[in-house]
């Protein structure tokens, strides 16, 4: 089976000038992203734990307790304090979700949404400009929406039309959401949240609906008309 892949004119070049194998890269890094998908639909469950229930802190004594799984464990998280932590180590995911005891089930469908979604397209190192004096801020992530001072803008009343905003899935599952303005009348900032529901009080709706595309949910943007 042959198949194109389109690069940089800059990417081509440093790759003509090294003679490297192009075939041979590229199955790695897609035999890679394949097992690495396949870990992640092959588990068809999580593994649900209450810390504070367990008789021993390590989960490996655990009634059941399958490291090939993905667990969800509720218990006090060292950076962000009560809630659920989902780890799976085959499909490289580990993340914080917030929520009590009795908000399991809830859980549980953001857990598994993160399971289908999250390793879906590469995660990378962002880095963008905030504040005043500029700072560089960084994490790991991938955007949902990529900020474009003419494609991010958005015309819902109540928000200044010269920003534009951006939109990313963090390596630990949260939504970090950058806002600029196309004449740099304000600087930059970024806020992170939970989820989408949570953002949601502090970004557009359309903005929100073409985050909500690209992890494959639907929104609805309601007009008063």
């Amino acid at each position: 089976m042959r198949m194109n892949i389109s690069v940089p004119d800059a990417l081509a070049e440093e790759v003509r000038r090294r003679d490297i194998l192009i075939s041979a890269v590229c199955q790695r890094a897609l035999r890679d992203e394949v097992n690495k998908l396949r870990a992640i639909e092959d588990a068809d469950d999580i593994q649900v734990y209450i810390e504070a229930d367990q008789p021993d802190p390590d989960p490996a004594t655990w009634p059941n307790f399958d490291p090939s799984m993905p667990h969800l464990i509720y218990g006090n998280h060292p950076v962000h304090g009560k809630g659920w932590t989902l780890d799976h180590a085959a499909g490289d995911v580990d993340g914080f979700l917030s929520g009590g005891r009795a908000d399991v089930a809830d859980v549980l469908g953001r857990a598994r949404e993160w399971l289908r979604h999250g390793s879906e397209g590469a995660m990378d190192e962002i880095t963008i400009d905030v504040g005043e004096p500029r700072l560089t801020v960084g994490f790991t992530g991938r955007w949902l929406v990529d900020p474009d001072a003419d494609d991010t803008r958005t015309a819902e009343p109540g928000y200044d039309a010269g920003a534009y905003w951006g939109i990313a899935l963090t390596k630990r599952g949260r939504i970090a959401v950058f806002t600029a303005h196309c004449n740099d009348r304000r600087p930059a900032s970024l806020h992170d949240y939970d989820n989408l529901d949570q953002a949601a009080a502090h970004v557009p709706a359309d903005i929100i609906a073409m985050a909500a595309a690209e992890l494959g949910e639907t929104r609805v943007l309601w007009r008063d008309i």
